[in-house]
């Protein structure tokens, strides 16, 4: 019998880059770790962030600090990120887009998280969902630790559709873990091997760009 709170069984094997791979006092996890929900209104799946611990993305709830979790909610699907439930220090917290908001804030690549302002610790019940994400876009999730230091997560929405009948999975990959081990500054991706894919516009914005430059040269 299924229960309502699924835990995830991981099937992948932990990699952590070495310390030439990684940027000084930063360790990275790469885990790529397919959080996939099946079920019906009011269920959930759950994968979990050590990062006082060992550094993993993990299946296990054992020594958890961060919770990622695919759920049905009233027939909609939610993606959070938060202090995992188990955990009772709430200075364990990720970063959210504004005062008291319940939203995680979505990073770029090296955008500077250690100074960014509002974390949920302004959030009474610190459940934050992934809603700036929508189906097929990958971002990058600020994190603070009781110790001072900071840490990131990236992750993809893989599949956010859902109507209870005909399609009933929702899924999620939590790509790398990236944590200080100093309490140093930490940039989005930083340390990190995966990053999102240019956009399409981004692609032809470029395109254009060598174009003009060959056109000129011809021309000059």
């Amino acid at each position: 019998m299924k229960s309502k709170h699924t835990k995830f069984a991981a099937a992948t094997s932990l990699g952590v880059l070495t310390a030439s791979q990684a940027y000084a006092a930063i360790e990275v996890t790469t885990e790529n770790l397919i959080l996939s929900h099946t079920g019906a209104d009011g269920t959930e799946t759950e994968a979990y962030l050590d990062v006082s611990g060992t550094g993993a993305i993990q299946g296990s709830a054992s020594g958890a600090d961060f919770t990622v979790r695919a759920g049905i909610n009233s027939n909609m699907v939610t993606f959070d990120l938060t202090r995992d439930f188990n955990q009772g220090d709430k200075d364990y917290e990720v970063a959210v887009d504004g005062a008291g908001s319940n939203t995680n804030q979505v990073f770029s690549l090296d955008d500077q998280i250690t100074t960014h302002s509002h974390w949920s610790d302004s959030v009474v019940q610190n459940l934050n969902t992934m809603g700036n994400l929508s189906e097929g876009e990958f971002g990058f999730f600020g994190l603070r630790f009781p110790t001072g230091q900071h840490g990131w997560v990236s992750i993809t929405l893989t599949d956010t559709t859902w109507n209870g009948t005909t399609d009933s999975t929702i899924s999620a990959t939590v790509h790398e873990l990236g944590i200080t081990t100093a309490g140093e500054a930490i940039l989005a991706g930083q340390g990190g091997s995966i990053v999102p894919e240019p956009s399409t516009a981004m692609l032809l914005l470029a395109a254009g760009a060598a174009g003009l430059a060959l056109y000129r040269r011809r021309n000059s």
